[in-house]
């Protein structure tokens, strides 16, 4: 019961010091009330310039990222058009080297041709020397042999008008590849006389000259061998 009894007068006596305190708050000296004035004066533009400057901050820094914003998006798209343009060259650095490599092969080729034709031009004209030697010679070696031939012929009829005996003395003496062509061009019975009149030796080696000589011309020989005169002790072969 005496605590509840206390209770109102501590409230009381609480009352009472808070109204004092708010008195002389409002009732005392003036430099109270007045600095207080003074300083929620002096905060009020202070706070009105802290505003300003918050306001004035906040819009740069709204400014900042913004342009940060704007910034990034831009380099995002200068890298990526850079990352094309990078391979873009790339490419063509690439294609450009391709492109001199096959002007490179394409003058070897046709260097390499060129090498061939002048090659083949050179092989064509010695074809064309070797065949005009070849005509030359010929030439000369047909002219060589219409000579020999006309030769032959004039000896046949030189010794063909000669006596036997007489053609028989020089037959002795020619070498035996004369001695042949001219056996065969002759008529085969003026042969037979002249061989009648030869030495038995050169009667012998002419004899085999002319049966295995590819020169002498097809003549059968059982009629040569049946004109030829008999003379004794000469054996006929």
């Amino acid at each position: 019961m005496r605590s509840i009894r206390l209770l109102p007068v501590v409230i009381l006596t609480s009352l009472m010091l808070l109204g004092m305190k708010g008195f002389n708050l409002i009732a005392g000296p003036g430099n109270t009330v007045t600095g207080v004035d003074v300083a929620v004066a002096q905060e009020e533009p202070e706070a009105e310039s802290t505003g300003d400057q918050i306001s004035e901050s906040a819009a740069a820094l709204r400014a900042a990222a913004e342009a940060a914003q704007d910034a990034q998006d831009a380099q995002g798209v200068n890298v990526e058009d850079l990352q094309i343009e990078t391979s873009r060259d790339a490419l063509l650095d690439r294609l450009g080297e391709r492109r001199v490599l096959m002007e490179e092969r394409e003058q070897d080729l046709r260097v390499r041709e060129q090498l061939l034709a002048a090659a083949e031009r050179r092989l064509e004209e010695r074809l064309a020397e070797l065949e005009a030697l070849e005509a030359r010679v010929s030439a000369v070696a047909d002219a060589e042999d219409e000579r020999e031939s006309q030769e032959i012929a004039r000896l046949v009829q030189v010794y063909s008008a000669m006596r036997a005996k007489d053609a028989a003395a020089i037959f002795d003496l020619l070498d035996l590849p004369i001695l042949v062509e001219v056996a065969t061009a002759m008529n085969p019975r003026k042969m037979a006389d002249i061989l009648g009149e030869m030495t038995p030796e050169s009667a012998r080696r002419l004899t085999i000259a002319l049966a295995g000589s590819p020169m002498q011309a097809p003549v059968e020989t059982n009629s040569i061998n049946n004109e030829l005169p008999r003379i004794e002790g000469v054996p006929i072969q």
